[in-house]
């Protein structure tokens, strides 16, 4: 799952959020670095990528795009969950989504003074483009595409990386719907909440 399921599975907590955040983007050394409930956050992170990888359905829904976006097609899935989750979010959170984006936006500026100066950056772009409100438009996941192309080897692999998700989208949400409530049971249950 990419960022907006993330910060959903912090237990509201926010430096969990923090950590579930930064996961993706420090080295350990930098991760030690920090005060013991963001480790804790970076560890939820590690925890729920490893889980989401594993996953029967998550890996179902891959498999229906290797043929295309090849070993970038884990990495599509993850951003589509994350539209998908916004679709839905009513399903899972009685506060609106904007609502959601704003108390996450407010957090992470909060704690940017504990992130290296090239992710505090980036968090500030990612907040003042609004990444986490746009994922709810076949529009926003393009634009999100359109960065990721810029930073892998492979970018041809994301070519079309946006109507694989509307050609299967009913497969994809009736997935997501079955394997959501398991990684929130998977956090409650074995994680740090």
């Amino acid at each position: 799952m990419n960022f907006l399921a993330h910060m959903f599975l912090s237990c509201e907590s926010e430096p969990l959020l923090v950590g579930n955040f930064l996961g993706d983007f420090l080295r350990n050394k930098e991760v030690a670095a920090l005060p013991a409930e963001i480790q804790r956050g970076v560890q939820l992170h590690r925890m729920i990528d490893s889980y989401t990888d594993q996953h029967p359905l998550v890996k179902q829904g891959s498999a229906r795009l290797h043929q295309r976006h090849g070993k970038y097609a884990p990495v599509l899935v993850d951003i589509y969950y994350d539209y998908l989750l916004s679709l839905a979010w009513d399903t899972y959170d009685g506060r609106s989504l904007r609502a959601f984006t704003n108390q996450t936006y407010e957090t992470l500026r909060d704690y940017q003074h504990l992130m290296p100066e090239r992710i505090a950056d980036r968090t500030e772009r990612m907040i003042q483009d609004d990444w986490l409100f746009l994922y709810q438009t076949a529009a926003g996941i393009e634009r999100t595409f359109y960065f990721m192309r810029r930073r892998v080897s492979k970018p041809e692999f994301f070519e079309g990386a946006t109507q694989s998700l509307l050609d299967h989208q009913a497969a994809y949400e009736e997935e997501f719907a079955a394997f959501f409530p398991d990684v929130i049971e998977y956090v409650r249950k074995e994680c740090l909440c």
